[in-house]
């Protein structure tokens, strides 16, 4: 499968998951692309892979990927789904709905190591609420564009990693 507008998250996903430290990884907002490769990234890495998605008729679509590492939640309102709040996160991809989006960084900003969030260019950062927040609650922030496609940034956030390594990988 080629790469197009709405995929230019996988390769920051991949990368993440190959530095990310042990633990369990969330999935907010399933996908077409980012449930597949968490997934397989996941299961080739012993990892629990936790995906909520508020759109129940999109997550059927994707409940193939449930198994015993990974479970697949739907919840109306993400943020206030216990799950995310149960455990510290070594992975959080962040690509759920307009509305969902902060209440979940929210959340996440303290109980996370590493944040993927997709479309944060700056039209889309106004429009999913990210800023300030973004650029003033973490300590280490990258952010990336997957070539062709210069105007869809992916932001890979932490308070606890440096993630340097990224900006020579995505160069």
């Amino acid at each position: 499968m080629a790469l197009d507008q709405y995929s230019t998250h996988v390769p920051v996903v991949a990368a993440v998951m190959l530095m990310a430290p042990a633990g369990d990884v969330l999935e907010l907002g399933a996908g077409g692309y980012s449930t597949p490769i968490l997934h397989v990234m996941c299961k080739m890495q012993s990892r629990k892979l936790v995906t909520i998605e508020s759109n129940e008729v999109w997550l059927g679509s994707l409940s193939g990927y449930a198994s015993e590492l990974h479970t697949m939640v739907h919840a109306r309102e993400p943020a206030n789904h216990p799950a995310i709040k149960s455990r510290r996160w070594a992975v959080a991809f962040v690509d759920n709905g307009k509305d969902e989006r902060k209440p979940c960084l929210d959340i996440l900003v303290d109980n996370c190591d590493i944040l993927i969030v997709h479309d944060t260019e700056p039209a889309q950062a106004k429009l999913y609420n990210y800023e300030p927040f973004l650029s003033q609650r973490f300590k280490s922030r990258v952010d990336l564009v997957t070539r062709p496609w210069i105007n869809c940034h992916t932001s890979v956030l932490s308070n606890t990693i440096s993630l340097d390594v990224l900006r020579t990988v995505f160069k």
